[in-house]
């Protein structure tokens, strides 16, 4: 088993970390700092044996694999929401033009469009060949008929 040790000078005095388990020994030399460590490592370990618990690991944040993922997962983010604005704003952009380019009748040139095209199927002889097609006019003129009549009684109740 191999321990990572850090050493620090703090003014007169030397500090050692064992980056596994996280003690601290000091001394006025780094042989103090070190002979400090170990005894208290030896404490350590007679503690661990005593109470039971297992080796406990406290890495760095700096090393760990944690920190990585985050990072790894925060840079695919980042990139992934640029990329999402962008194409966003490319459909938006993209159905805008597209919808400018579509002549859609409304109000009066719509209802003009619909009435020239009953009448013109009103004159057709060729609807009566088809009884059935006939029918079937028939049943949605009547359809449409009864879905609009309340907006025509309320606006000529309005006019009188």
């Amino acid at each position: 088993m191999s321990n990572s040790y850090r050493m620090k000078k703090t003014g007169d005095l030397f500090f050692v970390i064992d980056e596994k388990t996280a003690l601290i020994g000091e001394g006025q030399n780094p042989d103090d700092a070190y002979r400090n460590l170990n005894d208290k490592m030896m404490a350590y370990e007679a503690l661990k044996e005593k109470s039971g618990f297992g080796d406990l690991s406290f890495q760095s944040y700096g090393g760990g694999t944690l920190s990585a993922t985050v990072k790894k997962w925060s840079v695919a983010f980042v990139f992934l929401s640029l990329f999402s604005v962008s194409l966003s704003y490319a459909i938006s952009t993209g159905l805008s033009y597209g919808m400018k380019g579509i002549d859609v009748p409304r109000g009066q040139a719509l209802w003009s469009a619909l009435g020239d095209s009953i009448i013109r199927l009103g004159r057709s002889d060729s609807l009566f060949d088809d009884p059935q097609k006939e029918q079937e006019v028939i049943a949605a003129l009547k359809r449409l008929h009864t879905k609009i009549n309340p907006y025509i009684e309320a606006f000529s109740d309005d006019e009188q």
